[in-house]
């Protein structure tokens, strides 16, 4: 599973932003600036994870009833 092509534009564009910010410019406050870095992270894992983990459940569940389901010839 992969994220939509825009939020990983976003995020990358986001965390590119604020990382440049912390490392490199220093314009604001660093622990705000940390704050909106792990903040950008979090919104992503809290969101996509749990996901992820139920489609996988949920592939795995189908995938093993329609292999009880299916008929199995046999050659004579």
């Amino acid at each position: 599973m992969f994220l939509h092509p825009l939020v990983a534009a976003f995020m990358v564009l986001w965390l590119s932003f604020v990382g440049h910010g912390i490392l490199v410019d220093r314009s604001g406050p660093l622990i705000f600036l940390w704050g909106m870095f792990a903040f950008g992270v979090v919104i992503v894992a809290v969101g996509f994870v749990p996901e992820v983990i139920t489609a996988k459940r949920l592939i795995t569940l189908a995938l093993k009833s329609a292999s009880v389901n299916t008929v199995q010839i046999h050659p004579a």
